[in-house]
């Protein structure tokens, strides 16, 4: 079992007044969407390597939630759901895959969930970690 409580959660948007970017602590019956972590580290990798990266979430509502969109911060990597709709209390998985490719240093990428919640429509994770060259 992974607890949901007591994370702290990154809100993008302008959904309830929440600024772009912000981080904010919402109290639990207030988000739409919990993740078991803000941020994954994919390590120390070299600009070759492709990780996948794992971000498990859990519809926090009494009702059906649907993901109507997966945004990335930048075009290095994809990032899908296991489910596009999920049930109340259903856990779901977010997979980002980081390609490394033309890349170097630190970095650091945004992914963020659009749901239909018209509290908190969006709600995302960070992807960090550091890309050596050949």
């Amino acid at each position: 079992n992974i607890d949901f409580r007591n994370k702290t959660f990154l809100i993008t948007g302008a959904g309830a007044g929440i600024r772009s970017g912000e981080r904010a602590r919402l109290r639990e019956a207030e988000r739409a969407v919990l993740f078991d972590a803000v941020e994954k580290s994919f390590g120390k990798i070299r600009d070759t390597e492709i990780r996948d990266i794992v971000f498990r979430f859990r519809n926090a509502k009494d009702h059906v939630v649907r993901v109507l969109d997966v945004r990335k911060s930048c075009g290095c990597k994809s990032a899908e759901v296991s489910s596009r709709a999920i049930e109340p209390g259903a856990v779901a998985e977010l997979k980002v895959h980081y390609v490394a490719a033309h890349r170097q240093g630190e970095e650091r990428k945004q992914v963020t969930l659009v749901t239909d919640d018209p509290r908190t429509p969006e709600a995302g994770v960070i992807v960090t970690g550091s890309v050596i060259a050949r």
